[in-house]
């Protein structure tokens, strides 16, 4: 965690640094969003089935998250580069003991970190509205880790099953595509993620985000007369 924060602020200090290379100054964006809608591509037979030794869906993490990004103008206009953050508090998972009881509930501190390309489409006669089309990929989902007991399959001298300590992340990769519209500093975007499906398997599914911000624009550097 601290390496990403490390990661956040040195990208935040190399924009500011950069001010005198861009026509323009960079963007901060905060706003929420929400992902209520998980759409499965694959088939399967059975769903949360515990076999882990702990249980956990994708479907229920759909909370608001706050939502801060900064994004920097290239100075063809048309292009902007974006690095995005979403925090939230939020169900992780629930742990089992070895008769398959509930043992407890884990809700964690969430981050989902993304690294974007935007596209602006403008409009000649309402120059203060754009389009924006664009793609990127991150870590979704990151947050603390959990130890849970690992149902073996085997049996003990006494007919019990063995269990073996695991510890786990439930964080995973995900690209994204996303489409908004922006009227002066207020925008809205729907965003579809490419991720696993509703319980962490490696199969596939599309994650729709709904969000919206405001932007502010940071002020120009004065230069220094040498």
């Amino acid at each position: 965690m601290i390496k990403l924060f490390a990661t956040i602020l040195f990208f935040y200090f190399f924009s500011i640094e950069s001010y005198a290379q861009f026509k323009n100054t960079p963007r901060l964006n905060v706003g929420v969003s929400r992902r209520p809608e998980l759409f499965e591509l694959c088939d399967y037979d059975i769903r949360s089935r515990l076999s882990k030794g702990y249980q956990s869906n994708i479907g229920r993490m759909s909370n608001p998250n706050l939502v801060v990004e900064l994004n920097q103008r290239l100075n063809h206009e048309r292009w902007i580069l974006q690095y995005s953050n979403y925090f939230s508090y939020n169900y992780l998972a629930t742990l089992y003991d070895s008769g398959n009881h509930i043992r407890t509930n884990i809700s964690a501190f969430k981050l989902d970190v993304f690294v974007d390309a935007i596209y602006e489409v403008r409009f000649k006669k309402f120059k203060n509205s754009f389009i924006r089309i664009g793609a990127g990929v991150g870590r979704m989902n990151i947050s603390k880790k959990f130890d849970y007991n690992y149902p073996t399959g085997v049996y003990d001298s006494n007919s019990n099953w063995i269990y073996q300590k695991r510890s786990t992340s439930l964080s995973f990769w995900a690209p994204r595509l996303f489409a908004g519209f922006s009227y002066w500093n207020i925008s809205a975007f729907v965003t579809a993620h490419y991720t696993p499906d509703g319980d962490f398997n490696p199969k596939p599914s599309l994650w729709i985000e709904y969000k919206l911000l405001y932007s502010f624009q940071f002020k120009k550097r004065n230069k220094i007369n040498g």
